[in-house]
């Protein structure tokens, strides 16, 4: 009996590390690494070599938001120029997300309603590149998909 109320103090502990931890508003910036670096993803995930970064002469980035919802994101096509550096600001309007870009090895803090994410890259690739949630969100996680579209 005496060991009930460490476990309840210990749980209580946990729970509120928990809610800190989910009211911490971050920002991602991904400054450009000496050599080609591999992120940590999560399960799934498959480490890429880092993106093309913002040098300090680049312009300001043009900032596109990103909405994520069950199960999606608006806009679901993002049309770029090569050359430009692009700042996404990514909010969720429903259950917990994260974005990841195949092909530039971009990868987002996790978001969720009220807790929002930034991610700044050059666009230095033509072509088109899916982007995908990367943080397990419900029975529609699978189709929560996107384009990113660089041209000349």
């Amino acid at each position: 009996m005496k060991k009930l109320p460490v476990v309840i103090m210990l749980l209580f502990i946990g729970v509120a590390f928990f809610v800190a931890g989910c009211t911490q508003k971050t920002t991602t910036s991904i400054s450009q690494p000496s050599s080609p670096q591999v992120q940590q993803g999560g399960a799934g995930q498959v480490p890429q070599s880092a993106p093309s970064q913002p040098s300090p002469s680049s312009t300001t980035p043009r900032v596109i938001k990103l909405e994520a919802y069950s199960w999606g994101f608006n806009p679901s096509t993002i049309t770029v120029k090569k050359g430009e550096t692009i700042k996404l600001e990514i909010s969720a309007t429903s259950e917990t997300h994260s974005l990841t870009i195949q092909g530039y090895n971009v990868n987002s803090d996790t978001v969720s309603p009220g807790h929002d994410a930034s991610v700044t890259f050059i666009a230095d690739k033509v072509g088109t590149f899916e982007f995908f949630c990367s943080t397990y969100c419900g029975e529609g996680h699978n189709s929560m998909t996107g384009k990113l579209v660089v041209t000349e």
